[in-house]
């Protein structure tokens, strides 16, 4: 299928450059209600992202197309012309896309491959249900999703990659009973490596929750208290941090942010940032040896105790700002630890939110918000869960005075402190 493709993509006269993100996948799915299994899929896929370049006059067009494995050559070529009369309407910059390099990929680490996709499934189920011992509270719904997928990546410039990479999912609804009516949570765990004890703490975790949730009351009014940000969306706090540093927010002259300055402020009274985008994270089922334009992908510090040390991003806006070596879209952020441990933070009055609709971070401006489903409020003398409240922030204001705790997580695309303790939430 590739080389049919790259055959019709080199014979058309219109098309000045291409890629193939090529990838074969298989799954197994799992679909419980309560403890009964509904479903039991099993699948195998292919997928073949094409994109084309296509330059004229001083722009370069581009556009990219799915080919299926079922299409004979004539539609292929039809898929492809279409995509060619897409790009001649995209006028961009010009812009290189990369060329063959001596960049080694690194090793995704994995345990997956010691079994089969369906015995990993049956371990992990057992793992999920391990938790499930409450007389209260139950797992009402579970969903399994586990892949293991190779993939290859090639462009009309020499470059070629071949690696495999595995990942996993796994959903959990959680219910608790109290006084006949019912309380649910939400579970959503990342995985691309196989932790059976982990995923029983984490589903023990969300089951406690939603015991809290459950007993839960509104919060006092006026509450003075410092935020703790905790929980999975962690992650989407440090995001404006990145972002700020990207290539295409420079470029395109929206970043706050300088190089060899500091992007905390002049008076910073909390802990420094030292962030690392890298391409693997343990729980990250985004991890990825190289990216979606065949950039092979490695660490890169870009803020060091407070201090921009360079810029990152994907290849079109790394051309257009001169890089000489873009980085790629490195997937993953690396957050150092702090200088307070949990315990120390919790000695005054906090309000600690663990359960949001969703953590909102703008990525340009700056502002947080969002609703809070489940929070710890300790006043003092005694902790006890809160919910109906939302919180909001400027961060611009509050990346001065806050602390990261000792404690790291790794969660999603993200590894780091559990905690941040912000002073100047509005808590509402």
């Amino acid at each position: 299928m590739i080389e049919k493709i790259k055959k019709i993509l080199n014979n058309n006269k219109k098309i000045n450059a291409w890629k193939i993100n090529y990838s074969e996948i298989k799954s197994c799915e799992l679909f419980y209600v309560l403890k009964k299994l509904e479903i039991n899929r099993a699948t195998q896929d292919v997928r073949c992202d094409v994109t084309i370049y296509h330059d004229f006059d001083k722009y370069r067009g581009s556009s990219t197309i799915v080919i299926e494995p079922f299409m004979d050559e004539n539609e292929m070529v039809k898929e492809i012309d279409k995509a060619v009369y897409r790009a001649s309407f995209v006028k961009d910059e010009y812009y290189d896309i990369p060329s063959k390099s001596d960049d080694e990929m690194i090793n995704i680490s994995s345990n997956f491959s010691d079994k089969s996709l369906n015995e990993w499934a049956q371990l992990i189920t057992d793992a999920v249900f391990e938790a499930d011992v409450y007389k209260n509270g139950w797992i009402n719904s579970t969903e399994i999703f586990l892949y293991d997928t190779k993939n290859i990546f090639i462009n009309s410039n020499g470059v070629f990659h071949e690696y495999k990479k595995y990942s996993g999912m796994i959903e959990v609804i959680p219910t608790w009973s109290k006084n006949k009516e019912e309380f649910e949570l939400y579970k959503n765990y990342e995985f691309s490596s196989i932790d059976l004890k982990r995923i029983t703490a984490e589903v023990n975790e969300i089951l406690l929750q939603s015991r809290d949730r459950s007993e839960a009351v509104k919060l006092p009014k006026n509450v003075d208290a410092k935020v703790l940000l905790s929980g999975r969306d962690i992650n989407s706090f440090f995001s404006y941090f990145a972002n700020q540093l990207q290539y295409a927010t420079v470029y395109q002259k929206m970043s706050m942010f300088e190089l060899n300055k500091s992007c905390q402020g002049k008076s910073l009274k909390g802990d420094k940032l030292t962030l690392t985008m890298s391409p693997f994270v343990l729980e990250s089922s985004s991890s990825s040896p190289v990216d979606f334009d065949g950039i092979v992908l490695k660490n890169e510090q870009i803020i060091k105790d407070g201090i921009c040390q360079k810029y990152w991003g994907n290849q079109r806006f790394g051309y257009y700002l001169k890089q000489e070596k873009p980085t790629g879209m490195i997937p993953n952020m690396i957050v150092d630890g702090g200088t307070k441990s949990l315990s120390e933070m919790k000695k005054e009055p906090y309000l600690e939110c663990v359960s949001y609709s969703g953590l909102q971070v703008d990525p340009f401006t700056g502002y947080v918000g969002g609703e809070v489903r489940l929070a710890y409020y300790f006043d003092g003398e005694k902790t006890y869960p809160v919910t109906g409240l939302s919180i909001s922030g400027d961060l611009e204001k509050i990346k001065e005075n806050m602390f990261f705790s000792k404690e790291i997580i790794s969660r999603k695309n993200y590894s780091g402190p559990s905690h941040i303790e912000v002073p100047c939430f509005k808590i509402l």
